[in-house]
């Protein structure tokens, strides 16, 4: 966050995040988390150096804090189907990286009907053995699907045509009501009974 203000960066006014992820040190315990710089160096989230050089980058004196909720857009997990995501590439006619959107989870449904998930708000999502999500609203999409993950080059196809044909929505966002392990090939298995209202 900016050390000044206390207010948190965020990739759509801060593009350059982009190019840094997040990754695991210990993949299988799913523990301490590392931030893989663009030229590929390994860094814990917490290390000083860090938040210095992207700093640097943008003439800010910044601050790593852990946010004991996360921080979010809207929700903490979006998801997107691979029928969405195929049909999107029809329609800018060309490969469509997924990583534009920034899920949590693509997931490939049985029948394979594009943007069937905007009929997913109000139902829960059984993932694998444990975990358990509530969709709640379709993701509004921001000029950040523009960028390019690899080359950061800036192109406005793909955000043009969801604005124009989806009304710029694309995926669903969805909160966690139980954690659990989810791996890849997981069955997902939605209730058919919409959720009750949140208290």
């Amino acid at each position: 966050m900016d050390a000044d203000n206390g207010q948190p960066l965020r990739a759509m006014q801060v593009p350059l995040l982009l190019t840094y992820r997040a990754t695991f040190i210990d993949p299988e315990r799913g523990e301490e988390v590392a931030v893989v710089t663009p030229e590929g160096r390994h860094v814990r989230w917490d290390d000083p150096t860090l938040a210095r050089e992207i700093g640097d980058h943008l003439d800010l004196d910044l601050r790593l804090v852990r946010a004991p909720m996360g921080m979010h857009d809207i929700l903490p997990v979006q998801i997107v189907t691979e029928a969405s995501l195929r049909q999107v590439a029809e329609w800018v006619d060309g490969d469509l990286d997924r990583r534009r959107f920034r899920p949590g989870l693509v997931v490939e449904t049985d029948d394979g009907v594009a943007f069937a998930e905007t009929q997913w708000p109000g139902h829960r999502l059984a993932l694998g053995d444990d975990a358990v999500i509530e969709v709640v609203v379709a993701t509004k999409q921001t000029r950040v699907v523009s960028y390019d993950p690899d080359t950061m080059d800036r192109t406005h196809e793909v955000h043009q045509v969801i604005a124009q044909r989806r009304e710029n929505l694309f995926g669903v966002y969805c909160r966690v009501v139980r954690s659990g392990w989810v791996a890849v090939g997981d069955r997902v298995a939605i209730d058919p009974i919409p959720a009750q209202p949140s208290t």
